[in-house]
């Protein structure tokens, strides 16, 4: 492996690499296998005299290599370099991107799917850019949304899915300018929202919606309801409908839209109403029946046929189960965040405090909680004893579990890390418990 080849005879292998793409791509696959394992140990010190000949390299061989699968390892690799590469590398990049949406563009105007390592790549160099990609943004969005619509072909070779989330870190890098750009890629993430019997692509929609969610923030404005309805229509499916690798990421994007809006979110007694369902259904269901494997990550390396959530051995039906169970829990933490941020909080988040509150608790005090859910819970419950000190404490009153909960998440968010977490716990520091049967709920 290249990982053990002494650090005085790398460069000389890393230019052997080079060679061998530029002169001959039939060994591309090997030779990949090889750059990959260089550019663990060298891709963030490359200086840019040396990065850019070897992009021009990499792009190259990936026009000219005679097989498919040579073109994707080639463009992979492409793509770990973009990402693992320094900043002062950056300034060459652009005109990487700018290569690769020309090619990308001629294939659609062709007729052809694009690629979605190609679109992969894309994507990693639209996140390296950031804010920089702004003199592309608009060329770019019409492109990634003409190959959402338009690859009908498998997966690895029609890029719907991968453009769906290049489009998605588009919008995370222009921030709240995407503005404009929403309506053009709605009709596309709707599609893909509606399409459930092809989870990975539903998935893909989703993932990218909540990346434009978090972007734009209140800006998202009108389009909420129609966000909305689409997210609520997709959860309000069947477990046999609606494969689990989606549904606790479609709950996190409603916690996410009620975050953005705060107390104007339209209709947040349904989306109140669905999370406690979600919680309820979760919590019931046998953790010994089979479950679906988790998605891929992003930019994993994946197969070019379909791609599907397959079922996985029982044991892992508790770890899908307690994913549902966080995204409730994180969901309901955004829900509160954004309803804060007004000076009335909302009768439909008062009247649903008990159970939120009660859900918040009995899984925060869970065996096997971790420590990434109690410090969601510690923002959440103290974020409530900020602002409505008194109802809280009377509710703990009146449950000793709550109360023994509300305890430990006190001790836990004073001792954490986080100056963040410490600041909700001191705000549960102040509610003396221990005191609260004076106030009346």
């Amino acid at each position: 492996h290249p990982a053990a080849v002494p650090d005085d005879t790398q460069a000389a292998l890393f230019e052997l690499c080079m060679y061998k793409l530029r002169v001959d791509s039939r060994l591309a696959e090997d030779i990949c296998y090889c750059l990959d394992g260089l550019l663990d140990q060298q891709a963030s010190t490359l200086p840019p005299e040396v990065f850019q000949p070897v992009v021009k390299v990499l792009l190259d061989s990936s026009e000219t290599a005679g097989e498919e699968r040579a073109r994707v390892a080639i463009l992979r690799s492409l793509a770990e370099l973009m990402a693992r590469a320094c900043d002062e590398c950056r300034p060459c990049m652009e005109p990487a991107l700018l290569r690769l949406r020309l090619r990308v563009e001629a294939e659609l105007a062709q007729g052809r799917p694009p690629s979605g390592p190609a679109l992969d790549c894309m994507r990693a160099l639209i996140h390296r850019l950031g804010a920089g990609i702004a003199g592309q943004a608009d060329a770019l969005l019409r492109l990634l949304v003409s190959a959402a619509e338009r690859s009908n072909g498998p997966s690895g070779t029609g890029g719907s899915e991968e453009a769906l989330r290049a489009a998605g870190t588009l919008a995370a890098a222009l921030g709240t300018r995407f503005e404009a750009g929403f309506p053009l890629l709605w009709p596309a993430l709707s599609a893909a929202l509606a399409s459930a019997d092809e989870p990975e692509a539903c998935l893909a929609g989703v993932a990218a919606l909540r990346d434009v969610v978090a972007a734009l923030g209140a800006l998202l404005g009108e389009h909420a309801l129609p966000v909305l309805e689409a997210v609520s229509s997709l959860l309000q499916r069947s477990e046999e409908q609606l494969h689990h690798c989606i549904r606790a990421p479609a709950v996190m994007c409603l916690g996410e839209v009620a975050r953005a809006m705060g107390s104007a979110t339209p209709g947040l007694e349904v989306i109140l109403s669905l999370l406690e369902r979600e919680a309820t259904a979760a919590a019931a269901a046998p953790s010994t029946e089979g479950a679906p494997q988790k998605a891929p990550a992003a930019g994993a390396r994946r197969s070019s046929r379909r791609r599907t959530c397959p079922s996985v051995p029982t044991s892992a039906a508790q770890e899908v189960r307690n994913d549902v169970l966080d995204a409730v829990l994180g969901a309901y933490e955004a829900v509160v965040s954004g309803c804060l941020r007004s000076e009335n909080l909302p009768p439909a988040l008062r009247l649903a405090l008990p159970a939120m509150l009660h859900f918040a608790c009995r899984h925060a005090a869970s065996q096997g909680a971790s420590t990434a859910v109690k410090r969601v819970a510690v923002k959440l419950v103290g974020a409530l004893a900020a602002h409505l000190p008194a109802d809280l404490a009377a509710f703990a009153s009146k449950d000793q579990e709550t109360k023994a909960c509300i305890t430990m998440l006190t001790l836990f968010g004073s001792a954490c890390p986080s100056a963040a977490v410490r600041q909700f716990a001191s705000a549960l520091t102040r509610l003396e418990l221990f005191r609260a049967e004076a106030v009346h709920f």
